[in-house]
């Protein structure tokens, strides 16, 4: 498994991968999806914001992560988007992989970074199960942080 940042020519394999997650076509079915509107993954793979997991051509998972500025009184934080992995390969550690990659991806360079945030669906039982094993602190709100 390799880990990279995603390319235009992905934009295709990744909305493959959306469709095989039930919990993600039952929440766009419910409003107006922007995954469907190829302007969304165009934005962020044009600023380098969406992360890979692959084996060969297959895409294992994603990650979308962006640098914010001045949000929530901090100089510079991490906002997870989203993150999906190909149900087939969940508990593969693969989730775990992109987080730390672009983790180290964005922190390498940039020390003015203090905090990583999420907002995660409180239905999203895996993804609670990862913002814990990454030691992340829960509000009511279920926005989750972490301190770097």
């Amino acid at each position: 498994m390799i880990i990279r940042i995603a390319e235009k020519s992905d934009i295709f394999r990744l909305r493959k991968l959306d469709a095989k997650d039930s919990f993600l076509v039952k929440e766009l079915n419910e409003f107006h999806s922007v995954l469907d509107d190829n302007e969304f993954l165009n934005f962020f793979i044009k600023t380098n914001s969406v992360f890979i997991a692959e084996s060969g051509s297959i895409i294992l998972g994603y990650l979308i992560a962006q640098i914010r500025k001045w949000m929530f009184h901090y100089k510079k934080i991490i906002w997870i988007e989203h993150i999906l992995v190909d149900p087939e390969r969940r508990k593969d550690g693969i989730a775990q992989s992109l987080l730390n990659y672009m983790i180290n991806h964005y922190t390498k360079n940039d020390p003015d970074i203090e905090f990583i945030f999420s907002k995660i669906n409180p239905g999203n039982k895996g993804s609670l199960k990862l913002s814990e094993k990454f030691s992340f602190t829960r509000q009511k709100t279920f926005i989750v942080y972490k301190r770097l």
